[in-house]
Order: C-alpha cells, then sequence, then structure tokens
C-alpha cells in the first residue's frame, strides 16, 4: 500500500518517517511526500507517521492483500514545538521576526499580476577546468615540440600547425550562448519565449538555463521543484516553517531609500540535500525579497557538484515586485568533461498584465525568428546589458574569425 503525506496547506512532506509496529520496519517518503509499504500477509496493521515540527499521527489498516490500497495522510503542525524554536530564536536573533514577517507577506508578492511581457537577455558559458585546460596545453606544446624538431617539416607548414595549435586552445577553452528574447508569461505557468537573437559557439548542449522555462526558481513557494537540477524539492528559507529547517542570523542592515534592508544568513539545521545555504536579502516594511545568494548541497545535485543562484530584484512604478537578474555558477562532478559554468539572466522593459489572444500559449514554449540566427556583432554590441570578458571576446573572435564549427 502507499499513498501521499500532506501537510495543512496540502504539500506535500518529505522525509516523514513511516513506521509500521507489528513489523518493526518501514520507510520515509520521498520529495513529494509520497510512501509505499510492503506487506505480504493480509491482516491489520498499525502505522506510526512522524516528522520533526509535526503531530505523530497513528493509524490502523487492514490490509486483504490488495497490493494496489492507498492511504493519504494530513499532519498537523507541532504548535508547541514550533512556538519552542521560535521564542528560542527571537531570543538568539532578530532575523526570525523579520522572516516571520516575509513569510506573512508573501501571498502578496507570489501573484502580483495575471500577465506580463518582458526583454530577456541570456549569456551561458561552460569554462574548461583549470586542470583540463593545463591538459590541453600539454598536449598543444608536445605537438609544437614535434613539428619544431622534424627535418622534414615544410618551414611554412610547422608555422601553421603552430597557430593552428595556438587557435584551439581558445577556441576549446569554453562553450558559449547568448541569447536574446522576448518573454511572455501567463498565470500560473504558461510561458512563451521569442528569440530575437541567438548565438552558440561550440558545444551548447550542457549549458545552464538558456530557456527562462528550465527551472523556476521562486523563493515564495513553500517547496521549489527543481527536477532537472535536484533530486528532491527543495525547502524553501520562507516555508511556513522554515525555521525547522534552518537557522537565521542577521548579519548587516543598510538603507535602500530610507529603508532598512536586512541581509539574513540561512544556514540548514542539519546537512541534507534539500535545503538551500547563504544569504537573502529582505526590505522592510515591504517584507519582499531584494536579493539571494543561495547555495545546494552537492548531495541533492544530479549532474552538478555545486550551484549557486543570485537574483535581484526591483520595484516598477507601481510598485510591483520585478525580478530583473538572475545569475548561476555550477561545476561539474567529474568525468571526461570537466567544467565550471555560469549563466547570466537579466530582465527588463515590463509590460504588466498585457492581453493574448486565445491559443497564443500552444506547445510551442520557445520559438526562433527566422533571423535570430543572423544577427551581427553590432547587433549584440548594442542590446549586451553586460560587456563580455576579455576571455569572452577571445573566444568568440577566434571562432567568428576563423569560421570554426558552431
Amino acid at each position: 500500500m502507499g499513498g501521499y503525506i500532506f501537510d495543512e496547506t496540502n504539500a506535500g512532506v518529505p522525509f516523514v518517517n513511516v513506521y509500521v509496529k507489528n513489523l518493526g520496519m518501514g520507510t520515509i517518503t520521498d520529495g513529494e511526500g509520497k510512501y509505499f509499504l510492503r506487506f505480504t500477509d493480509p491482516g491489520v496493521y498499525e502505522i506510526v507517521f512522524s516528522s520533526v515540527g509535526y503531530e505523530n499521527q497513528e493509524i490502523k489498516v487492514i490490509f486483504k492483500g490488495n497490493e494496489d490500497q492507498s492511504k493519504n495522510i494530513w499532519l498537523k503542525t507541532d504548535q508547541n514545538e514550533l512556538d519552542e524554536i521560535i521564542v528560542n530564536s527571537k531570543r538568539r536573533d532578530p532575523a526570525y521576526e523579520i522572516i516571520a514577517n516575509a513569510i506573512d507577506h508573501k501571498n502578496k508578492w507570489l501573484k502580483q499580476f495575471e500577465s506580463s511581457t518582458c526583454d530577456v537577455y541570456i549569456k551561458a558559458k561552460e569554462v574548461i577546468s583549470e586542470k583540463e585546460q593545463k591538459r590541453r596545453e600539454k598536449e598543444a606544446e608536445n605537438t609544437i615540440k614535434e613539428i619544431e624538431t622534424s627535418l622534414e617539416e615544410d618551414v611554412f607548414d610547422a608555422e601553421k600547425k603552430k597557430n593552428d595549435a595556438a587557435i584551439n586552445k581558445i577556441a576549446s577553452s569554453m562553450n558559449m550562448a547568448e541569447i536574446q528574447m522576448k518573454r511572455h508569461f501567463q498565470y500560473p505557468n504558461q510561458i512563451k519565449e521569442i528569440r530575437e537573437g541567438y548565438k552558440k559557439l561550440g558545444n551548447t548542449y550542457g549549458l545552464f538555463f538558456t530557456h527562462t522555462s528550465e527551472s523556476e526558481f521562486n523563493f515564495y513557494d513553500n517547496l521549489m521543484s527543481l527536477p532537472t537540477l535536484n533530486e528532491l524539492p527543495v525547502v524553501s528559507p520562507l516555508h511556513f516553517t522554515s525555521v525547522l529547517t534552518y537557522k537565521f542570523k542577521l548579519e548587516e542592515t543598510t538603507f535602500v531609500n530610507e529603508r532598512m534592508l536586512f541581509k539574513i544568513k540561512v544556514t540548514p539545521r542539519k546537512s541534507g540535500n534539500a535545503s538551500w545555504e547563504g544569504y537573502i536579502w529582505i526590505l522592510d516594511k515591504s517584507y519582499s525579497i531584494m536579493q539571494v545568494d543561495l547555495s545546494l548541497d552537492k548531495g541533492g545535485l544530479l549532474i552538478y557538484n555545486d550551484f549557486n543562484v543570485k537574483q535581484e530584484y526591483e520595484f516598477n512604478k507601481d510598485s510591483i515586485l520585478l525580478l530583473t537578474r538572475q545569475e548561476f555558477d555550477y561545476s561539474s562532478k567529474g568525468g571526461k568533461s570537466v567544467f565550471t559554468g555560469n549563466t547570466i539572466a537579466k530582465y527588463k522593459n515590463y509590460e504588466i498584465n498585457p492581453e493574448f489572444e486565445k491559443r497564443f500559449f500552444k506547445n510551442e514554449v520557445a520559438v526562433t525568428t527566422q533571423d535570430a540566427y543572423d544577427k551581427d556583432t553590432s547587433y549584440w554590441s548594442q542590446i549586451r546589458p553586460e560587456p563580455l570578458s576579455i576571455e569572452e571576446q577571445n573566444f568568440q573572435r577566434v571562432r567568428q574569425y576563423f569560421h570554426l564549427p558552431k
């Protein structure tokens, strides 16, 4: 038999202990709150459901030998334990009260509008690790030495091969893509991207976040589902019982337009694969998120060794809080392809609550215009919100000038 375990808001509760008293065995729920028990003999079984922060619940089930039996459970928050943590936390640090206020206000920021349109620029790249680059440099040096010591080598041919080796060193140092798009959104989760400019250099298959629909980093959600990134949904620092998962500490207070901005350190209470660690910035009075700088533990990451997300928000003239910048840093776990990755996404020119024609959001999430691949250097120079680094400039110059395959 099996089923789901929910909290009082109908959200699945991960890592619940499910214990069968008669048999002295049990299991735990997965990241979505799902559990499964295998009984071999018919009978009456006593099952206890327990989790930190929730009241224990005990039930009896009659198993008739039907493997398709299901039973969903709703747990109640253990108010005594929750109050004790909150009281003790408040005595230690004012960050807990700030986080509590942010949780109370989050419904306001979770759904501010029904639809939006904005311009998005994305620059995604992977840089070959220093160790891998040194290995490739060693190979190139050996090739050059072989050329220089060969008596039969034509001098012009030798010079060409040396130049080719130097060019290959730069051309193979990274993979990169630049994208300019118009992003259309309809609540709750409909997205359509129209790519107006698209440039890819090298192998861009493994680049993270070349689509804005790839992962939704909404810290106002209780549980953040990131199926392409982490094996389990991640508990937000603004989960309504986040004090059971995290410790908070007020690190710094600054002023923005005469309002206090609180920088709060977020630390998991215990190591795990479903929690963030880093910093979150909360604005006084509105108790809105203005910045985040948070990382995931490598234990839960599917293909990366580490992962960090940074976000920045701004208010528009109608006091609507808008995402203006995201940055992702990550590195591979190893294997043949060892690299570090970085993606920057910038959002601007928002239009709030536009009306879309019927069937505007079809099965196509991303549409690329006919001339998107033909944009020249002047186009990218004009729309690019942040200049390329020296390394990025050299990389693009080499791949484009020598017409290397994309």
